[in-house]
């Protein structure tokens, strides 16, 4: 019970937080039977949080004993179904047995459920697969070991990748590989445990990196970022639309990027230095990179204003009515969130907890408020209730459509005032998206 309660409030969570979640190849996901789900790891429980939205059934994890270091977070994590374990680069938590986790771990394989690890044993917010701890093939292979080969185990590969997966209102595309089968190396493993875990384990890494983009390092991600952020308004993909398509662009730039190293690894640092001057000239003329390849005209520009004037004269109720319910928590969520958090992976997954606590509690409290000084009925207070998080998602849509709004405006003044400036970038992101895409 308490599995699927939370399951419910941090998928509401997740998907209010996340603008796009799309899956591809979700047929794949299996439903029944003894499965192991391998993934690689770059945002910590909400990786495992994405991944249980997907299944009709419950999935356990393994988690670092770390989190499991009081009795309330204890019940809170076994509650969703995660089995601690010591790694060894962190302090052994007392009252936490690895042999009783690996134990834990056959029986639930033996019962037909399905058990998500994630072979990196590490979390970071990064595109580049780390190195892949063994555990996860030897689990698979010691279950049949242990039912004679007939337990039917499968392992299924799951590739996460965010787009700025800190943001609120970004976007995670989840690719789901085609089924690994371990009877292959069952026999082998009887004879060398060892050494077939770590082939097995090569497999894993081989299907985990077809699923994802595989950068080189942090540096080269950022690299990309900002290439992306740069170019992203004037390339399209068949067949692609929304985070699919961001990703095939980021996994494009990846490869040229690679290609560059390879046969011409000086061309690097001139990439670098365009991008740093690109970047320098949209900071200091506060343009959007995105309008500056479009044909945008006065006409054009000010119609759209117009038209916005008057959706904020008669939408404003609505927008104050989000605004003012929502603005609380946001703000404190906001304001705790660099305390609390220092590293990036975390980011998501706290600010979900944490707004799952304060919306709730602000929301009843005005509802309380209405009660008791306007007397509202029951179903009034359903729809007050209805309409504070859905005009709180209009304001914010909304102060962002005016901010775009803005950047257009901009973009025409300069056309009158700094029209060579404004030139000169434009010429050098036509270079730099020849570089990629010429």
């Amino acid at each position: 019970m308490l599995y699927r309660i939370l399951k419910v409030l941090l998928g509401i969570g997740t998907r209010l937080y996340y603008r796009e979640i799309r899956v591809t190849n979700k047929e794949r996901l299996i439903q029944s039977g003894p499965t192991i789900i391998i993934a690689n790891h770059p945002n910590t429980m909400l990786d495992a949080w994405i991944i249980a939205r997907l299944s009709k059934r419950p999935i356990y994890y393994m988690a670092k004993g770390t989190f499991f270091s009081s009795r309330i977070k204890r019940w809170f994590l076994r509650g969703l179904g995660m089995i601690p374990v010591n790694r060894f680069e962190d302090a052994k938590t007392s009252g936490i047995s690895n042999q009783a986790a690996f134990e834990e771990c056959y029986q639930l394989l033996e019962r037909g459920e399905s058990l998500l690890i994630f072979p990196e044993g590490n979390s970071t917010l990064e595109r580049q697969l780390r190195e892949l701890r063994p555990g996860a093939a030897r689990i698979a292979l010691e279950a049949e070991v242990r039912n004679g080969g007939e337990l039917g185990v499968q392992i299924l590969p799951i590739g996460i990748i965010y787009v700025e997966g800190d943001k609120f209102r970004s976007s995670a595309l989840l690719r789901i590989g085609e089924l690994i089968d371990p009877m292959e190396y069952y026999e082998k493993y009887r004879e060398k445990q060892s050494d077939t875990g770590r082939e097995l384990t090569a497999i894993f890494r081989e299907r985990l990196e077809g699923l994802l983009v595989n950068s080189s390092s942090k540096e080269q991600d950022d690299l990309v970022d900002s290439i992306v952020k740069i170019v992203e308004g004037d390339v399209l993909f068949r067949g692609a639309h929304g985070v699919e398509q961001r990703v095939d662009l980021i996994k494009l730039i990846h490869n040229k990027l690679n290609a560059v190293y390879l046969s011409e690894p000086w061309r690097l640092s001139e990439i670098e230095q365009l991008v740093s001057k690109i970047n320098w000239q949209i900071e200091t003329l506060g343009v959007d990179p995105k309008f500056l390849s479009a044909k945008l005209k006065r006409g054009i520009v000010f119609r759209q204003s117009v038209l916005i004037i008057a959706e904020f004269t008669i939408g404003f109720p609505v927008f104050v009515l989000g605004f003012v319910h929502n603005v609380f928590p946001f703000q404190v969520t906001s304001l705790i969130m660099p305390k609390l958090v220092k590293v990036a992976e975390y980011y998501a997954p706290i600010a979900i907890l944490l707004g799952i606590v304060l919306y709730p509690l602000t929301y009843t409290s005005f509802l309380i408020a209405a009660h008791y000084l306007f007397d509202f009925s029951w179903w009034m207070l359903i729809i007050y209730f209805l309409l504070m998080p859905i005009s709180g998602m209009m304001a914010f849509y909304f102060l962002k459509f005016l901010r775009q709004v803005s950047y257009k405006w901009k973009y025409l003044f300069l056309l009158r005032g700094k029209k060579n400036l404004l030139a000169r970038l434009i010429a050098d992101k036509t270079e730099l998206g020849e570089t990629f895409f010429g």
